[in-house]
């Protein structure tokens, strides 16, 4: 299992690959934090297990300056063969 933090921005993808949730979790925050004192708006965050689907939920929604919608989010990732 591995982890990938991905950043969407207007609907352009961005992903980065980790070995480690909490190294992917780290830089994430570090990002957001940057990203909230450039100006962009928090509008959500989630932080828990989905039971129904199986998986967990990291994420945070926000707007950037010029209004895109953007979100950041942890995504469990599997090789398959």
């Amino acid at each position: 299992m591995f982890t990938i933090y991905r950043k969407i921005v207007g609907g352009r993808k961005f992903d980065r690959y980790f070995r480690q949730w909490k190294n992917a979790k780290a830089l994430l925050e570090e990002e957001r934090a940057n990203l909230l004192k450039s100006g962009w708006k928090q509008i959500s965050h989630r932080d828990r297990m989905n039971v129904e689907k199986g998986f967990y939920l990291y994420d945070y929604t926000l707007k950037t300056p010029d209004g895109e919608d953007a979100e950041l989010t942890l995504l469990d990732g599997f090789f398959m063969d």
